[in-house]
């Protein structure tokens, strides 16, 4: 006797991420992130703590993530609603840093 199971859609694949896997929904900034932002680019904390984050991890690297910084409320006021790190590919307009972690060593990159 076979079960109906119900087969999952495969849209949240790319080169970056595994198959099969989901991505993981917008975050607080990361603790490196916000001190990479504030002390480096010298912008206000409170400014930098209302932002949010999407990560996509890379493909061969076990530590290392894509990351996406954007304000929530700027993407709610375009009637955008940013679910993951794939949202912002239709919307670059909204990504205010675009770059990468590495979460072991603490090493931020960011480009504007």
């Amino acid at each position: 006797m076979s079960w109906p199971f119900k087969q999952k859609s495969q849209d949240n694949t790319s080169p970056y991420h595994p198959k099969g896997k989901t991505l993981p929904n917008p975050k607080p900034l990361p603790a490196p992130v916000v001190r990479y932002i504030t002390v480096i680019l010298g912008h206000n904390p409170q400014w930098a703590s209302r932002l949010k984050s999407v990560e996509i991890p890379r493909q061969d690297e076990q530590n290392i993530f894509n990351l996406r910084i954007f304000d929530q409320g700027i993407a709610r006021e375009n009637g955008v609603s940013v679910t993951n790190f794939h949202t912002l590919d239709s919307h670059p307009e909204l990504v205010i840093y675009e770059g990468w972690i590495d979460k072991l060593s603490s090493t931020v990159v960011l480009n504007q």
